[in-house]
């Protein structure tokens, strides 16, 4: 009986020492460790990137910068972080990507719209927006409004303060030109 178990094991000693192989082949070509230190990089990367969206200057680092940057920290907070958090970022971005796509799709439906139907009081009034502004996307419409607007209300904080400083009347309507009249005479006396 002892040297039928002996044979026997023999006998699957090659398909062990198979099965073994295979299993490590199968983990290299997988890379599950070097696939989890990418994603992990990609999200500092990402990180970094938004941390320095608000810097004055605005300037992105060079991949060498963010390869060192992960190098000598990143790896570290990273590897502190609970993995769920990772999985969450992600579905953050994915999420985030799919309302960009919604919104670029929205943004041409209307661009289609606008076009097709010019006769729409509506769409007549985006067209000439866009016609006044030089706007050439429906895209930018609201944020060259934006602008417009910003420019409108620093136009009349100007104007109050020069009124201010000139002594007139806030109440009374003086029409910009008079005050423009005003500052030249001033400017000319000095």
């Amino acid at each position: 009986m002892m040297t039928t178990n002996i044979v026997f094991c023999l006998s699957f000693s090659p398909l062990i020492l198979y099965t073994h192989r295979w299993w490590a082949a199968v983990l290299r070509s997988f890379d599950l460790a070097g696939f989890n230190t990418r994603i992990l990089q990609e999200l500092h990367r990402r990180e970094l990137m938004v941390s320095q969206l608000g810097l004055p200057n605005k300037r992105r680092g060079t991949e060498a910068e963010v390869a060192e940057h992960w190098a000598s920290v990143g790896r570290l907070q990273w590897a502190q972080r609970d993995p769920v958090g990772a999985v969450q970022i992600i579905r953050d971005l994915v999420d985030f990507e799919q309302e960009v796509m919604h919104n670029k799709a929205s943004l041409l439906h209307a661009a289609e719209f606008v076009r097709d139907q010019p006769a729409v009081i509506v769409n007549r009034i985006v067209g000439h927006v866009q016609y006044l502004f030089e706007i050439k996307s429906l895209e930018g419409v609201l944020p060259r409004m934006n602008q417009v607007y910003l420019f409108t209300e620093e136009m009349r904080n100007f104007l109050a303060t020069v009124r201010a400083l000139l002594g007139t009347n806030s109440s009374a309507a003086v029409p910009n030109s008079v005050l423009l009249a005003e500052i030249e005479r001033r400017i000319s006396i000095s």
